[in-house]
């Protein structure tokens, strides 16, 4: 403060002086004399440009400033979004080419990015190994059934094999014709071997009953015998009697009758014997003919358990076989081929290739944030941009969510946690320009739209929140 207060005075007096002439001379009505004496009226004050007048200017200007964006921070509606990163992939997902069992190349019939069809070969495996599987067990199954055909002809007493549909249809193949003729050459066998055995139980049979017939006829006549002696003893006892015989011809007479019934006696005995042995022989021959039966039964059944457990490995050769001709599993378009060589041995279950599904509709598979699934849900719609198009020009596609996983996930790359969502692309949506041009694997920036909030909201919500937080503390 250099300048003194009588000089600020001074100065003053003087401005203000000049100030009141220039207006005198400006004042039409004092330069041409107003007689009304108008010009004896005090003069105004002068407007002071200080520096007061800028700073009410300027605070009113910040301060409607900041009153219209306050009101429209209160009032202004914006949307508010999730933006995730996605993939796009195929709606079905790619389909891996695997076998099951493995084995050697024979032959790679497609190459790297090949378009197939389904049910196209792609891939022969060398079918040496499952070809004798299936020989193998198609002559096992053959013997078995020839076998089966044999015991029911045993079984049924029947001289001929009654051969199954299959048989019959390959009986001219040297391997079933010889089948054929070594269990009919058994049936021969087995019923000449039963047969011989009932004969010679039935030649016995005849021969007891031959010996009951002859004791029948011994028996006879020496009861016959027994009678005549009968007779003669009465007239030997009365001649006796008057002592005109010895007495030991009467007792020789009586001895012989003893002897004779004793010859009956044996005789009585050695029929119930004979018949006994012919029963015997019977029941032999009975239980000869059960056992087979059994027999003939517990391998009949152990022939059919024995068919079918054949039939079922039989049917997996068959399948392993077939198996060997790998075909696409639908149409599309050959990716990651790994296998290249003849003789290349492939693992049991290892990927041969994936074919890319060339028709199926496209979808974007999101990776959302833990923190996003409180506003993102099914049915939302969404905006897709691709990373991969540089081009101004590609607008933006728009898409549906339509489904998000209902349990958390783990990137296997990143291993951050994430959820999963998929958004459908509407064909009708994508531009001429990216037809053809979207595939699988390609990246993709998703735009979930999940509500609106005023911009004032934006502003005070994390406040509130760091403050309720803050309250919560313990």
């Amino acid at each position: 403060m250099s300048i003194k207060l009588p000089a600020l005075r001074a100065r003053l007096t003087s401005t203000t002086a000049k100030v009141q002439q220039g207006l005198t001379r400006n004042d039409p009505v004092v330069a041409g004399g107003d007689p009304t004496g108008a010009h004896l009226r005090p003069a105004k004050p002068p407007r002071l440009t200080t520096w007061k007048h800028h700073a009410v200017a300027g605070y009113a200007l910040i301060f409607s400033t900041f009153g219209v964006m306050g009101a429209w921070a209160a009032v202004a509606r914006l949307d508010r979004a999730v933006v995730s990163p996605g993939t796009i992939a195929v709606e079905n997902s790619r389909k891996v080419v695997q076998h099951f069992e493995g084995g050697m190349v024979r032959e790679v019939l497609v190459k790297e990015g090949q378009t197939v069809h389904e049910g196209d070969l792609v891939l022969r495996l060398d079918p040496i190994q499952a070809n004798a599987s299936v020989d193998l067990f198609r002559s096992q199954l053959d013997a078995t059934l020839v076998q089966e055909a044999r015991l029911l002809a045993e079984r049924d007493s029947q001289d001929n094999l009654e051969l199954p549909p299959e048989i019959l249809a390959r009986r001219t193949e040297p391997g079933v014709a010889r089948v054929i003729a070594d269990q009919t050459a058994q049936l021969k066998e087995r019923r000449g071997s039963l047969v011989g055995q009932i004969e010679l139980l039935e030649s016995r049979v005849r021969q007891l009953k031959n010996e009951i017939s002859g004791l029948g006829v011994e028996k006879a006549a020496t009861e016959q015998q027994v009678g005549f002696i009968n007779q003669e003893l009465v007239g030997l006892r009365q001649l006796r009697e008057k002592n005109l015989i010895p007495m030991n011809r009467l007792l020789s007479m009586e001895r012989e009758r003893t002897r004779l019934e004793g010859i009956i006696g044996r005789s009585v005995a050695d029929t119930a014997k004979a018949e006994n042995g012919i029963n015997e022989t019977g029941l032999q021959i009975t239980q000869l003919r059960q056992k087979l039966q059994e027999e003939i039964a517990g391998q009949l059944l152990e022939a059919r358990q024995r068919s079918a457990e054949l039939r079922e490995k039989f049917a997996v050769a068959q399948d392993v076989l077939r198996r060997l001709e790998v075909r696409a599993p639908r149409s599309g378009v050959v990716q990651s081929l790994k296998v290249y060589t003849i003789g290349q041995v492939v693992r049991s279950g290892e990927p041969l290739m994936e074919i890319v599904p060339d028709d199926d509709k496209l979808v974007v598979h999101v990776q959302f944030a833990p923190n996003d699934l409180e506003t993102v849900h099914a049915g939302m719609p969404a905006e897709i941009k691709f990373p991969s198009f540089h081009s101004r020009r590609i607008p933006t596609i728009l898409g549906n969510l339509e489904t998000v996983s209902r349990d958390r996930l783990i990137d296997e790359t990143t291993r951050q946690p994430y959820f999963l969502g998929i958004v459908q692309i509407s064909k009708l949506q994508i531009p001429e320009m990216m037809q053809g041009r979207l595939v699988a694997g390609m990246p993709a920036e998703v735009i979930v739209t999940t509500g609106e909030r005023t911009a004032l909201s934006y502003v005070v919500s994390p406040f509130f929140e760091a403050l309720g937080h803050s309250f919560n503390e313990h």
